[in-house]
């Protein structure tokens, strides 16, 4: 796979992260606990996580490597928090495309960065 399709996958990957959260951070906000103030800072997080997917984006067009470790950590983070979760259909979703992610990132990691530091050398 060239390193441009590697960049292609990588940013529909991080959309589909990014469109999902929005999903599930507006319908758990606005039908599940609705009004209710006690579930607030679940809120905040829920919609923290396609903020952090937006950055992940940015950073990875612009080829930022501390976005790139960041983007690795965040889809690591969810692929476990997906495991340890109560196991419902967004989880087994979630645990998928963060999964996917992951081992994108990962190869795009191996192939571009360490590659070119080996040319560099």
């Amino acid at each position: 796979m060239t390193k441009i399709n590697l960049q292609k996958t990588c940013q529909l990957l991080l959309t589909l992260n990014f469109i999902f959260w929005i999903f599930i951070a507006c319908y758990f906000s606005f039908f599940k606990y609705g009004d209710n103030d006690n579930y607030f800072f679940i809120k905040i997080l829920l919609f923290s996580e396609p903020i952090f997917y937006l950055i992940s984006f940015v950073g990875i067009i612009k080829k930022i490597k501390i976005i790139y470790l960041f983007s690795i950590i965040l889809a690591l983070g969810n692929s476990i928090l997906s495991i340890t979760d109560q196991i419902g259909l967004s989880d087994v979703v979630s645990l998928f495309l963060s999964l996917l992610l992951f081992s994108n990132l990962i190869f795009i990691w191996k192939n571009i960065f360490i590659k070119t530091e080996e040319i560099k050398s």
